[in-house]
């Protein structure tokens, strides 16, 4: 059994059956952006390292698809610009 987590998870570890666990970073060791509802970035960095070798949920699934994880670090680190989200200034009444 394959277990992604963020944390070691005892139940698992004393399992009869064979199981792995796969650190993923959790949201306190990510960095990113988002826009908020005035359409204003909003930029957050990671607040701490907890395992050094944990990888994103993003990374994990690119790498189980075939791609070298240099590659996929890679593109995170120089992220494709986006556009603006035009529909965040057209809003409907409640």
């Amino acid at each position: 059994m394959i277990v992604l987590t963020t944390s070691q998870i005892a139940p698992f570890a004393n399992l009869s059956a064979e199981t792995l666990q796969i650190p993923l970073k959790s949201f306190m060791e990510k960095s990113g952006s988002f826009i908020n509802f005035n359409g204003v970035e909003q930029k957050f960095s990671p607040v701490t390292t907890i395992v050094e070798s944990a990888v994103s949920a993003e990374e994990f699934v690119a790498v189980l698809s075939g791609q070298s994880l240099a590659a996929v670090q890679k593109l995170y680190a120089n992220p494709i610009e986006r556009v603006e989200n035009q529909f965040i200034h057209q809003r409907g009444e409640m």
